[in-house]
């Protein structure tokens, strides 16, 4: 058995090679590289890449991923997440991250509430590093800002009529009035609200007020005019659109309402002749052209007479319209009417009597929007007595031959001579 003494003496000498290592002429350990660059860092949110962060987002990712580039193992590694300077987050919790080889790269990613940071430009900056040591601690370290905003402000805008009617003429452009209101919710603070307004067909149309700082949740008056042009046709529809943008805590919010503008029908109506005046004879056709016009806005029919038509029967007038009425004529568009009359045979030699005969084109259409819209166009034809034109001509060749007969025959009777006594006494001898 060996002595107490001697057994102490062996576990010393045992002992000293781990306390003291023996010296050798070994070379020291290598040491890693580890470095980060800002590309290295990335922000996601369920699993989706952004490059902003909203407060409504909750949990934003951020991962970092950094790389050994030195010729020594890191054996220890942590990663510090700061924002703005201040303390977000050490990974891992427990301080170190196993080991990376020589060319090993390494993904880290820390989950960070925002949905009470503050909005706004934050500096994230991660931070890695080897409790060992590292070969250049330079390049240990990266950041990256990203935005934070917060929640977007709900913003409705509503009309309190959905379409309205404007009131045109061929002069006088239709002037509408929409009046409607406007209400945002964000209980973050004001929001900074713009308004525009514009119409499909380019009507120019004005609002009351175009921006407004709403710091509550009761509803905002506007109202927006349109002034829609003269001789627009009714067959036109506007659709006015008002949008509504509101802004807070460097979110936006947007919305939009619109009407309908409906151009209200009016009615007018040109006409004019090719000649208003004619010259007949007994039953002699006389013709007139009038060229009429809808210069409304909407489709119309119209309605063709001659106002002293019945007056005109009765004295043995007769008379054609061609055509006797005028149905769908498009705004703008105009037809020709044709009219002949022909007055009474009446034999008297000698006439010279003058008719007025009243062309009247009425629109159907406007009966049913206020008064009859119509034109009237005077004609006049002048009567001239009765006449044969081939007898008259036999006539004037019979007497012109008559007179120059006569005339022979008196010149003839101016060229004998007067008898004298001794004629007579002659005749008288002859005649014993």
């Amino acid at each position: 058995m060996m002595p107490k003494a001697l057994f102490l003496v062996a576990c010393l000498a045992l002992s000293i090679p781990a306390v003291f290592p023996i010296v050798s002429g070994a070379e020291p350990a290598a040491l890693p590289d580890l470095s980060i660059t800002p590309g290295d860092i990335r922000f996601s949110v369920f699993g989706q890449e952004v490059d902003y962060a909203s407060q409504e987002f909750g949990y934003l990712t951020i991962g970092a991923t950094f790389r050994n580039a030195g010729p020594g193992a890191s054996t220890a590694q942590n990663v510090t997440f700061l924002d703005n300077g201040r303390f977000l987050a050490l990974v891992p919790a427990g301080g170190n991250l196993s080991a990376s080889g020589p060319g090993n790269e390494t993904h880290v990613e820390f989950m960070w509430y925002i949905g009470d940071a503050p909005t706004g430009i934050h500096t994230i900056r991660v931070e890695v590093s080897d409790p060992l040591g590292d070969a250049d601690p330079s390049d240990n370290a990266a950041g990256v800002n990203i935005t934070v905003y917060g929640e977007p402000p709900v913003i409705a805008v509503k009309f309190d009529t959905a379409s309205k009617h404007a009131p045109v003429t061929a002069t006088l452009p239709g002037i509408v009035t929409f009046t409607g209101s406007i209400v945002v919710d964000h209980p973050a603070g004001p929001a900074n609200v713009s308004l525009e307004a514009s119409v499909d067909k380019g009507w120019p149309c004005s609002l009351n007020v175009t921006f407004l700082v709403m710091t509550d949740y009761h509803e905002h008056p506007f109202c927006v005019t349109v002034t829609v042009p003269p001789a627009t046709k009714k067959s036109e529809v506007g659709v006015l659109l008002v949008k509504a943008r509101a802004e807070a805590d460097l979110m936006s919010g947007t919305a939009e309402t619109k009407a309908i503008i409906f151009v209200d029908p009016y009615f007018c109506l040109t006409a004019s002749a090719a000649r208003s005046r004619a010259t007949a004879g007994p039953g002699e056709n006389s013709i007139f052209e009038i060229t009429f016009s809808n210069a409304g806005n909407s489709v119309d029919s119209y309605s063709i007479n001659i106002t002293n038509g019945a007056d005109l029967k009765q004295k043995g007038w007769t008379f054609i319209l061609n055509p006797a009425s005028a149905g769908k004529v498009s705004p703008g568009a105009a037809k020709l009417l044709v009219v002949q009359v022909r007055p009474p045979v009446d034999w008297a030699p000698y006439k010279d009597e003058v008719t007025k005969i009243t062309v009247k084109i009425a629109s159907l259409n406007s009966k049913d929007f206020g008064p009859e819209v119509n034109a009237t166009v005077p004609l006049t034809v002048e009567q001239k007595g009765f006449y044969m034109p081939s007898a008259c001509l036999t006539g004037l060749i019979v007497l012109l031959a008559v007179l120059v007969s006569a005339a022979v025959a008196y010149s003839l009777r101016r060229r004998r001579k007067k008898k004298t006594v001794a004629d007579y006494n002659r005749e008288l001898h002859l005649d014993d």
